[in-house]
């Protein structure tokens, strides 16, 4: 199994599967959210042990494309990674090289 796989397994196991059903049954349509921080894995840089640097958008991509199709008959309004530009959900927020300053972590 590939890693990008393993989380949206885990949606069962940590209740979103229940929660989906359950807001369904009451007639309601469930609205989710793909965030982060990804697992230590999906870091571009996951010797550093920080979940936040550095994640790989193509693994977060991978992700939110198998969080749709799961739930691609239930739910259809997502958001996506909230608040990006706060350093808890994200980081570096910017790289500064003396006097300049580039957002991201080029």
């Amino acid at each position: 199994m590939e890693h990008h796989e393993v989380p949206v397994e885990v949606c069962a196991e940590l209740g979103v599967d229940r929660a989906v059903n359950l807001v369904s049954a009451a007639g309601m349509r469930p609205m989710l959210v793909v965030t982060g921080p990804g697992p230590v894995w999906a870091s571009q840089v996951p010797g550093r042990h920080n979940v936040r640097y550095k994640p790989r958008p193509d693994l977060f991509g991978q992700f939110a494309r198998a969080a749709a199709l799961r739930y691609a008959g239930a739910v259809d309004r997502w958001i996506i990674w909230n608040e990006p530009n706060l350093p808890l959900w994200l980081q570096p927020q910017n790289t500064c090289r003396g006097s300049k300053c580039t957002p991201g972590g080029a």
